[in-house]
């Protein structure tokens, strides 16, 4: 990643990022997401990570990986990852991830992010997730992640931060979560309703089969 600071090019190199800028940065200016306003396109940064893949394979949601993604979900997973390695690595601040935040035009969703992520970093419910390599194979709770800002339906919403997290953090995740969905909906970027395969949507559709993940 390549952050502009006072008139120098400071370059981010992560865990697992080839440290040769040329393969790894990637314009974003190339990048056109479903439904952003080619207007919003003019960032010309580069940042190592989220690319949108044009040409997808239809592949079975339970075989979906970081590279089969949109690249909304690219960056929010790879957001995630970069949080978790901040933290491991003791970073005191959120600059790299602001920088990437402001450069995708996101910069009002940053706060609610890092809100849901130390929620979640704090819940004694699960285990708590290591950092990742940042492009490695998706995880079911990264899934998860994506399922809950992106459904409209409370029912599965709930379902699935009751499986992530107790009642108190699921109380205090929702409203960052809505924010969260604000920030991207206001900036053009939308995160698509996939159907996981996640146990606890299974038991909810069995108690309401009329339900789909995209109702209300």
């Amino acid at each position: 990643m390549t952050h502009q600071a006072k008139g120098r090019r400071i370059r981010f190199v992560l865990p697992g990022e080839n440290p040769d800028p040329a393969a790894n940065a990637r314009p974003v200016s190339s990048v056109r997401c479903p439904g952003r306003p080619a207007r919003q396109e003019k960032p010309d940064v580069t940042v190592a990570g989220p690319v949108h893949r044009f040409q997808q394979a239809q592949v079975p949601v339970a075989r979906v990986g970081y590279w089969d993604l949109m690249f909304t979900e690219q960056f929010m997973v790879w957001s995630s990852r970069f949080w978790r390695l901040l933290q491991e690595g003791g970073v005191p601040t959120l600059g790299p991830l602001e920088t990437a935040f402001t450069k995708a035009g996101i910069r009002p969703a940053l706060g609610p992010f890092d809100a849901l992520m130390t929620i979640l970093a704090l819940e004694k419910k699960r285990p708590r997730l290591a950092a990742a390599e940042l492009t490695a194979p998706l995880i079911p709770d990264e899934k998860r992640l994506l399922f809950v800002l992106s459904t409209q339906s409370q029912r599965m919403r709930c379902a699935v931060l009751a499986n992530l997290m107790s009642c108190q953090g699921a109380m205090l995740a929702k409203p960052v979560i809505a924010e969260i969905g604000q920030a991207l909906d206001g900036a053009g970027y939308t995160i698509p309703n996939r159907q996981w395969d996640f146990p606890e949507l299974a038991t909810v559709l069995d108690l309401h089969p009329d339900l789909t993940p995209a109702a209300v």
